[in-house]
Order: structure tokens, then C-alpha cells, then sequence
């Protein structure tokens, strides 16, 4: 599952993730409360940035569903998936906008944490 956030833009698999999980479920959804990671996040990349369509409430559930599965496989993997949102949450708006698109891959800041939480959480 966290592998997918490697290979397109952070928040596009936050979303899908987030959306998909519960499709044709009958049970009550999780609702996590905002932490200070997810909110930063989302304030930047919905908020300031508008980088995505999506309100900000989702995109903070969809981030803390992401945080949460990271800490369920092991601590260090919920601390490198922490550490890829706190990356992204601190960059300018074009780098979040190049993410999305899919375009100058090479030159994101937050490359070496995204590899990272791949390494981490899929050993």
C-alpha cells in the first residue's frame, strides 16, 4: 500500500487510498483525529497551494488513514511516512505542482524520504 505514495504524487494515492477503502463496506468509517503532520500537509497542498480538488477535511483523513497503516506495519515505517509528509508540507508550491504532474521527478526535494518510507515499509 505504501509503496504506491513512491510512485505518483503524495496526496493522489493519500486520496485513492483513502476513498477506496471502505467502497461497498457496510461498517462505519474510522475518523481520525488531525495531527499536527496531516494538517500541515493538507494546509499547504489543498490550501495554499490548491494542488488538488479535494477539501482539506479529506485530504487530512486520507493522510492520517496513510500515518495510521504505516504505524500498524512497524514504528519505523510510521516515522518515515511522517517524515515524507513533514518534507512535503515545508516545499514551495512548484515542487508540489511538478509532484502532481509528474514532471522533474529527479530534482524533488523530498525524494531521499520518499525512498526511505519505500525502503522501510516494505521490508
Amino acid at each position: 500500500m505504501l509503496r504506491l505514495i513512491r510512485g505518483s504524487s503524495l496526496l493522489m494515492a493519500i486520496v485513492a487510498l483513502g476513498c477506496a477503502g471502505d467502497a461497498g463496506s457496510n461498517r462505519e468509517p474510522i475518523v481520525y483525529a488531525p495531527g499536527p503532520t496531516c494538517t500541515a500537509w493538507c494546509e499547504k497542498a489543498v490550501g495554499e497551494c490548491q494542488a488538488y480538488a479535494v477539501e482539506q477535511a479529506v485530504c487530512v483523513q486520507s493522510c492520517e488513514e496513510v500515518l495510521a497503516a504505516g504505524r500498524q506495519t512497524s514504528a519505523p515505517c510510521g516515522e518515515a511516512v511522517e517524515a515524507t509528509f513533514s518534507c512535503a508540507a515545508e516545499l514551495d508550491c512548484q515542487y508540489i505542482y511538478d509532484r502532481v504532474n509528474q514532471v522533474n521527478l529527479d530534482s524533488y526535494p523530498c525524494l531521499a524520504a520518499l525512498e526511505n518510507s519505500d525502503l522501510t515499509c516494505t521490508r
